[in-house]
């Protein structure tokens, strides 16, 4: 099983640096998948059964746009082969 976390964000900048925490652990490794959305692996341990809390915060926001970056959506991704 692949789990993976994906956000879309408005607005966010290539040179931005965000910070995400799902249930108090650090998500790294995201990549652009295209459409203003992020992706990262996860590990099956991270998550919890019942509620699960995701934190995000821009550390450092690109010079390039003023405008607030949004959060559209944020999705659960499972690939089981």
């Amino acid at each position: 099983v692949q789990l993976h976390l994906q956000i879309e964000v408005k607005n966010l900048q290539a040179d931005d640096e965000i910070s995400v925490q799902l249930n108090g652990q650090r998500v790294s490794g995201w990549q652009s998948v295209g459409g203003g959305r992020l992706q990262a692996p996860i590990a099956p341990a991270t998550l919890r059964s019942g509620p699960n809390r995701v934190d995000m915060q821009l550390v450092q926001r690109s010079p390039k746009s003023k405008d607030d970056r949004i959060v559209g959506a944020l999705e659960l991704h499972v690939l089981q082969e």
